[in-house]
């Protein structure tokens, strides 16, 4: 009995955290959609130097250690 009750509990606990997943990515995507429509968007271009500077940041944090 004991048993069942943790997997029912764990159970539980997985469904609401899917659920809670679920409800945080569909809000993602209609952000990310909402602001497309509005015409905020960034080119590859824009996109690809953002994380290259923060790449060249992060090796030179590691580099300092």
């Amino acid at each position: 009995a004991q048993l069942l009750r943790e997997f029912m509990r764990d159970f539980v606990k997985q469904q609401q955290e899917a659920a809670t997943y679920d409800a945080w990515y569909k809000k993602q995507v209609r952000m990310g959609i909402d602001e497309a429509n509005a015409g905020q968007l960034l080119s590859h271009e824009q996109v690809k130097s953002r994380f290259e500077a923060k790449r060249a940041s992060l090796l030179a944090k590691l580099a300092a250690k």
